[in-house]
């Protein structure tokens, strides 16, 4: 039994003498803590890791957290005890503020610090406590958003005071406390409740308008000052200087706001300056509202265009630079003076997030064990300061500092058990099997043998999961041929014994187990698009028989993110995509720079990927994302032609388009033309073959336009070839009518280009029409979608969290039928409680306190726990088969889709992963979509462009189309705005939709004469309009 766990277990055992098991937290304030001898041994057990471990129910733990707080222990430990003790009480805050302010202080400070929410404007578990710690007890104001968003949300719930909210109001400003919460309404009626003088709000707001780094806080700031504080022209005069850097965001709300009343008001020689930022705008209206402005107050020549003005050239179209070797990893020389490099690589990991492995993981754990060989604990000192984290190479270090072992780590991915194992042998062997040759991190299996041979020397065991990795990570194309042969026959006569994560011998010795595997490796799964989905996914790898000892490791190192290139260095696009790519993830930077360092040119996924990586990229990835790119190009990863646009974000229809584009011409004016011209001809082409124009072609159109000019002249003087120019895609969308900026950008850019060579191939005979009524068996097999509904009575209101977001979220308020007087708010952008484990998490409206909505077979019920098998957070532990998810959870999961960015992505793949394991059937998303209709934050349009992306929901999702129809047809008047969209995703499908009904595939209300219930009614109204129109197209088709 290690020291750790005897200290813990002595501490147990004095808390169930004392009878610290059977309190509630709030009777723990004024229960005995014992002798100041058993207080020191309550001290000592609580600060060692391993209660996590311990089966505790929440009202248990949180009596731990009270009783640790009394006895002394330190910040962070009591943040690590609460983690899985709920939402702590008024018990718990009583009990921090009775150890004083300096106390006070450093658990707030640790609190904030690890802070973490159900959704972005929520309360964090802690945040009630912290806030009321720093109003009681006057601490200062902590200068973080996490903090700030806490005191936000608490003050506009009235559930916590705002005496101070000038002084809170003060440090949000200066720490960018997003607006799009509920900052935003609270500082906007701050002068009108007397809790800021308008001056000082006046000078809050211009500096918070001046210092936004996201749009929809510069939309709140403009707002505010326009609305709410009612800013004067000579204020704007003021500070027209500021005002100018704003508007050249070229945002309209703000450039509608200000710039016409700025060109009025400020002196003629400011006119200029404010007339070229505001011409940046993109929307029609703030265009004419400038322009409007413009015309009063310069003459008509000054506001004419030059004439024959040519759009700006960009793009460098430089020659691919060969390919480099990538370098051999090196440690230098080890010795004492290097324990100071040993503590700033632990920093630099530090500072990064979690779950990325990469050249400067491996540095750390090979110089750390380097070093400890000579002196242990010079290391222990030099590695004093590291926390406990998660993230990679670190996790198990504070442990192994304190004397301590780490959590079990058998039941996680080879890389997290590999950091364990060697972390509790540092300096016990010579080298640890798993150190990359090289800095693509492959090993050479030459070196492997070298290094069993000195475990073998030293009599030393292998640990598992080390040989493991190193395993995974030997490259395959050393092991062939004369010299590959020789290194096999050497590692079968190396018996160096293998020790398990218990430290059990494997029944096999590392040599034999490496020659093994090298004859039969793991292989690289391909990438295809997954079945009845639309994104592109890689199966599961196959344990090969010489690995089979290994196989509950390999069985989770699927899906491991960018860590996947630490693990099979030696793969190409499985890798890639692991690696992932159109969503903000923190990890991606560093992961794609571990990818630039890979030793052969990258595959088509992985190079489109690559290039769209600083698109949206997440602030803490945008630098090494770009950087990436940059490195990739300079070692000759990125050859000319070889991206795949379909790949891009391994999606199976391109989205971010609009975005996409600046990104690929800044690439293009860093000299990779060659590389970024194919990509944007190949988006264009497939958004023109899409049902609909995909949003964002204009913006492919104008950067092909701005790179065509350089693409004629490399083709003419032989730096890229004749069918560079072809671009069919460009030229079909030149071709079509109108005058929308995607076409004229492509007419514009045709225009530029020498005539398509047409080869002479003879014409092949048209292709016979297909049948009429063709067949949907594949498509639409009898009985899809069949799935009985589970009606839960619940009624339901849903309304945007945060109306003036850039990215909203729909908040749903649940009320269940035996508990009217209780509401449960769901904000969802994580899904996993609805895919897997059939219950939803909300928070209890009023208390913040967690629930678990769940069916029981006869009624909706209510868990505080997230396991309500157990009591215990955590994931749910089955008893039973998954229940099935009610009308109201549906409904949250449909509205999901509405939201906008990624979680409305998410609320696609949910809805993907639901069709696939047979969860929902039409009948109940038919219920829940009716339920949604009632609510007007919800818009069908946004709904059914889950329909438009993914056609083969259609045999689940059809009432998506249909019931807006039946509504639409109900109601008087003017036709709903978003009927015209609904139209139009209703007509790609009209097909599929009348043979269903032909069939009976589609319920009877919707298979007769007319059409669906309420078409007939639009169809035969009188107007011209566009919704109008496709409703009279649309009962043609289907009938």
């Amino acid at each position: 039994m290690t020291t750790s766990t005897t200290a813990r277990d002595r501490a147990l055992e004095l808390c169930r003498e004392l009878g610290w098991t059977e309190v509630t937290a709030e009777q723990a304030a004024g229960h005995p803590i014992g002798t100041p001898e058993q207080q020191r041994v309550l001290r000592d057990g609580l600060s060692r890791s391993g209660w996590e471990e311990l089966s505790l129910t929440h009202a248990e733990r949180a009596a731990l957290a009270v009783l640790a707080v009394r006895v002394g222990v330190d910040a962070r430990r009591i943040v690590t005890l609460l983690r899985f003790a709920g939402v702590p009480g008024d018990a718990f805050g009583d009990a921090v503020a009775a150890r004083g302010s300096d106390d006070a202080a450093r658990f707030v400070a640790e609190a904030v610090r690890t802070a973490n929410r159900f959704h972005e404007h929520a309360v964090s578990r802690l945040g009630r406590v912290v806030v009321r710690l720093v109003h009681e007890l006057g601490l200062p104001v902590p200068a973080e958003v996490s903090y700030l968003k806490d005191w936000a949300a608490l003050v506009a719930e009235k559930e916590a005071p705002d005496d101070r909210f000038a002084e809170h109001a003060r440090v949000a400003v200066d720490a960018g406390l997003p607006l799009t919460g509920p900052f935003g309404p609270l500082f906007g009626a701050a002068v009108g409740q007397g809790r800021l003088t308008r001056p000082e709000a006046l000078r809050l707001a211009f500096t918070g308008l001046d210092t936004a780094v996201r749009p929809g806080d510069r939309k709140v700031w403009t707002r505010i000052l326009v609305d709410d504080l009612d800013v004067t022209d000579a204020e704007l005069v003021e500070r027209a200087d500021a005002l100018v850097v704003v508007l050249a965001t070229g945002e309209g709300p703000v450039v509608e706001a200000f710039a016409p009343r700025l060109l009025a008001a400020v002196p003629d020689d400011l006119v200029p300056d404010v007339l070229a930022a505001a011409s940046t705008v993109r929307t029609k209206k703030a265009r004419r509202a400038v322009t409007a402005a413009a015309a009063r107050r310069l003459p008509p020549e000054a506001l004419a265009p030059e004439p024959d003005e040519a759009p700006a050239e960009r793009g460098r179209w430089l020659p691919a630079p060969p390919l480099a070797p990538v370098p051999a990893f090196t440690l230098g020389a080890v010795g004492p003076d290097r324990l100071t490099d040993l503590t700033d690589l632990a920093g630099l990991l530090l500072g990064r997030p979690e779950e990325v492995v990469d050249v400067e993981t491996e540095r750390f754990l090979a110089l750390a064990n380097a070093l400890a060989r000579t002196d242990p604990d010079g290391v222990r000192q030099a590695l004093r300061g590291v926390p406990e984290t998660w993230r990679c190479g670190l996790w198990p270090v504070a442990a192994w500092v304190a004397g301590e072992p780490g959590p079990d780590p058998s039941s996680v991915n080879p890389l997290v058990a590999r950091d364990a194992a060697v972390v509790a042998r540092l300096g016990a062997v010579p080298a640890l099997l798993s150190t990359p040759s090289s800095d693509d991190l492959r090993i050479d299996p030459a070196d492997l043998a070298d290094r069993l041979r000195a475990y073998r020397a030293a009599g030393v065991a292998a640990a598992g999961a080390d040989l493991l990795v190193a395993l995974l990570r030997l490259d395959l194309d050393l092991a062939g041929g004369d010299g590959g042969a020789a290194v096999r026959a050497e590692l079968a006569t190396l018996d160096v014994p293998v020790l398990d994560a218990a430290g059990a011998a494997l029944p096999v010795a590392a040599g034999p187990l490496a020659a093994g595997y090298l004859a039969d490796p793991v292989v690289e799964p391909e990438v295809r698009v997954a079945p009845r989905a639309r994104y592109w996914d890689i199966d599961e790898p196959v344990v090969p028989a010489s690995l089979a000892l290994f196989a509950g490791l390999l069985g989770r190192a699927r899906w491991m993110g960018g860590r996947a290139l630490a693990l099979w260095p030696g793969w190409g696009e499985a890798t890639a995509r692991q690696l992932g790519g159109g969503y903000p993830d923190a990890g991606f930077g560093i992961g794609a720079r571990q990818l630039a360092r890979r030793a052969a040119p990258l595959g088509p996924g992985a190079t489109v990927n690559l290039l769209a990586g600083p698109r949206g990229a997440h602030p803490v990835a945008a630098e090494d994302a770009a950087r990436a790119v940059t490195e990739a190009w300079a070692r000759g990863l990125l050859r000319p032609g070889v991206a795949d646009a379909r790949y891009l974000d391994w999606n199976v229809v391109p989205g971010q388009l609009a975005a996409l584009a600046p990104v690929l011409l800044d690439h293009a004016d860093d000299g990779l033309a060659a590389v970024v011209w194919p990509v944007l001809a190949d988006l264009v082409a497939i958004a023109v073959d899409a049902p609909r124009l995909l949003s964002g072609t204009a913006e492919l159109a104008e950067a092909l336009l701005a790179l065509a000019p350089g693409a004629v002249a490399a083709v003419a003087d032989g730096r890229a070839p004749q069918e560079v120019l072809e671009v069919p895609g460009l030229r079909a969308l030149a071709a079509r009518s109108g005058s929308s900026r995607a076409v004229v950008a492509a007419r514009a850019a045709v225009a530029l280009l020498p005539a398509p060579v047409v080869p002479d191939i003879p014409v092949p005979a048209p292709e016979p029409a297909p049948p009429a009524d063709p067949s949907l068996d594949a498509d639409w097999p009898a009985g899809a979608g069949s799935l009985a509904e589970v009606a839960d009575g619940i009624a339901l209101t849903a309304q945007w969290e945060d109306p003036a977001a850039t990215t909203k979220m729909l908040a749903f308020d649940l009320v269940l039928p035996d508990r009217p007087g209780e509401v449960y708010r769901v904000v969802k952008g994580w899904t996993y409680d609805l895919e897997s484990e059939g219950q939803c998490a909300a928070t209890e409206r009023g208390t913040g306190a967690a629930a678990w909505l769940s069916w029981d077979g006869t009624r909706m019920t209510v868990s505080p726990h997230r396991d309500r098998v157990n009591g215990r957070s955590g994931p749910l532990q089955h008893d039973g088969p998954v229940r099935p998810l009610t009308t109201g959870m549906v409904a949250v999961a449909l509205g999901m889709v509405g939201q906008d960015g990624e979680r409305g992505l998410a609320g696609e793949h949910l809805l993907d992963v639901l069709a696939a394991r047979e969860r929902i059937g039409s009948a109940v998303v038919r219920s829940a979509t009716r339920l949604l209709l009632t609510q007007p934050d919800v818009s069908p349009a946004r709904l059914v462009r889950v329909l438009e992306k993914r056609r083969h929901l259609l045999p689940l999702l059809w009432p998506l189309l249909t019931e807006p129809v039946r509504a639409a047809g109900s109601t008087d008047g003017p036709p709903p705005r978003w009927l015209n969209q609904v139209l139009v995703v209703a007509l790609v499908h009209a097909p599929a939709l009348r043979v269903a009904a032909r069939t009976g595939r589609l319920p009877a209300d919707l298979s007769g004469p007319d059409g669906w219930p309420g078409l007939a009614v639009l169809a035969a109204r009188p107007g011209k309009s566009a919704a109008l129109g496709k409703a009279r197209e649309l009962r043609s088709r289907l009938t």
